[in-house]
């Protein structure tokens, strides 16, 4: 009985701890000036554990092309051997880069960025419990393409969620009701706990790959590259998210890193994810 109550007490804990500091705070995007009629203007943000911060900046046409081709080549770099350790080295070499063109808000710094890129990776200590929970109960599902993965992308048509936190654990415990079969408070409490060394917060971050507001849905067109627990997995041409159970075209959950935009609406993004579930055609 006691130790019942006691277990109780930790998931009301968790939940209002969770709720107590996972308010995304609403940051007003800096903007660098616009030097030349003729550049390209960009909005970059950086997503993590308080929320994201934004910053609009301009480039010229040559230096967008150069940041085209940057991401372009980390996609090339990626195939069936690539693993964790060796895709981090590209990403922060990436960061280094991106740096060159004043990309990331004014308060951040380089190592800052790379740390929120791999949100944690690195670390084994601090992933062991979260990747044995996460084979456990969801490797043997084909519920979701990846999990705890490095992700890299470019696609148009698609949108970048920061919250509201609300709706974020409202999305998060129905899913964990609908794919582990258990109580979802109990659910959620204990996969805070173990995400107690990875960041619990990115799972407010969500993307939807693809455009449902009108119809037919349009798809996005690009490409996307995941390296996880599941391996390499990787998506071209037209893409939709599949968590169709959570949400219209929802594709990436629990997303943390850079996302740069342009205002024709190309996306591209260096990060690192909890789940992953896309499909293309």
């Amino acid at each position: 009985m006691q130790k019942s109550i006691i277990a109780k007490g930790f998931v009301i804990g968790i939940i209002v701890l969770f709720i107590g500091v996972s308010v995304i705070p609403n940051v007003l995007a800096q903007v660098d000036n616009v030097s030349n009629a003729e550049d390209i203007v960009l909005t970059s943000k950086v997503y993590g554990s308080n929320g994201f911060k934004s910053k609009i900046v301009s480039v010229t046409q040559d230096q967008y092309n150069e940041i085209e081709t940057l991401f372009d080549s980390i996609q090339k770099s990626i195939d069936e051997k690539t693993t964790t350790d060796e895709l981090i080295v590209i990403f922060h070499d990436a960061v280094v880069t991106l740096d060159k063109y004043h990309l990331f808000p004014n308060e951040m710094g380089i190592k800052q960025v790379q740390k929120l890129v791999i949100n944690g990776m690195q670390n084994s200590n601090n992933n062991k419990n979260l990747k044995n929970f996460i084979q456990r109960k969801t490797l043997d599902k084909d519920s979701y393409d990846n999990v705890l993965c490095l992700t890299v992308g470019r696609t148009d048509e698609t949108i970048f969620v920061g919250g509201p936190m609300v709706m974020g654990l409202i999305i998060l415990m129905r899913y964990l009701s609908n794919n582990f079969g258990m109580p979802v408070f109990y659910n959620l409490a204990t996969l805070l706990g173990v995400l107690s060394g990875f960041n619990p917060l990115p799972l407010l971050h969500f993307v939807n790959i693809g455009d449902h507001s009108g119809r037919p849905i349009i798809p996005a067109n690009g490409w996307l590259a995941t390296v996880g627990l599941k391996g390499v997995k990787t998506w071209n041409d037209h893409l939709y998210g599949t968590f169709n159970d959570l949400g219209p075209l929802l594709g990436i959950i629990g997303f943390t890193g850079f996302h740069l935009y342009n205002p024709i609406g190309k996306h591209f993004y260096l990060g690192s994810s909890l789940l992953v579930k896309v499909t293309e055609y």
